[in-house]
């Protein structure tokens, strides 16, 4: 026999029957599911405030949608991953660095899983990510905005071609400070082709990050068209 997943109605079933102090062997039998699966179902499933049915769904969910990638997340990887993402880079930029350094590479949808799974059970670690996109705004709820400069040109301005990914040549610019705050590193990456710079800047001033910027950038004229520094956008002619 093939195992079958729990569904929602069972999961609320279990929540209900946990509130009442029922034992784990009666839930099994009043589900006609075997005592091994509920016993996991509430391992596996349980966050900081108890068993929650939505919750355990959520988790299940995201646990199968990254069985496939267990061998590609080692621990080490995992470890990366974590330390990189503290670090503030986003998982776009994660998934890069790791696929550079020639240890892995998978989408970055796995990271946001990742986190998605951290935070349902209580962790923190989607805390460091400065911007979501629109389609990840929901899992998170609001985000953090310290930082977020006044007076900015809004990002709404830029060519409508930006936003569909058409072409070669509109880059994203995105600034990476060290923990303590003595160097940082900035990315530019083409939102088509998902070409990756990074650069090491030596201080956080603005006249050195334009300097680089156009070093980098200067050896290719036919593919740039625009740049998008962080929350506002930059043309170029």
């Amino acid at each position: 026999m093939h195992y079958k997943q729990l569904t929602k109605d069972e999961r609320y079933q279990i929540k209900a029957c946990l509130q009442i102090n029922m034992k784990q062997v009666a839930i099994a039998k009043l589900l006609k599911r075997s005592l091994a699966t509920i016993t996991k179902e509430i391992k596996h499933n349980t966050g900081k405030k108890g068993y929650r049915s939505k919750q355990a769904s959520d988790l299940a969910t995201a646990r199968r949608l990254t069985a496939k990638k267990h061998i590609k997340l080692t621990p080490e990887i995992r470890q990366d991953i974590v330390k990189l993402i503290k670090q503030e880079l986003s998982p776009e930029q994660v998934c890069d660095y790791l696929e550079a350094q020639g240890k892995t590479k998978f989408h970055h949808e796995t990271i946001y899983r990742l986190l998605l799974e951290d935070k349902h059970v209580g962790g923190t670690l989607y805390k460091h990510l400065r911007h979501l996109h629109k389609s990840h705004r929901k899992r998170y709820g609001s985000y953090e905005r310290r930082g977020r400069i006044k007076n900015v040109v809004s990002i709404k301005q830029r060519p409508s071609v930006v936003d569909s990914r058409s072409r070669i040549g509109d880059w994203e610019n995105d600034t990476v400070i060290s923990k303590n705050k003595k160097s940082a590193i900035y990315t530019l990456v083409d939102r088509k082709i998902l070409y990756t710079i990074i650069v090491k800047l030596n201080s956080k001033n603005a006249t050195e990050l334009a300097g680089k910027t156009l070093k980098v950038l200067e050896p290719m004229p036919s593919k740039i068209h625009t740049v998008t520094y962080d929350n506002y956008n930059t043309p170029t002619n």
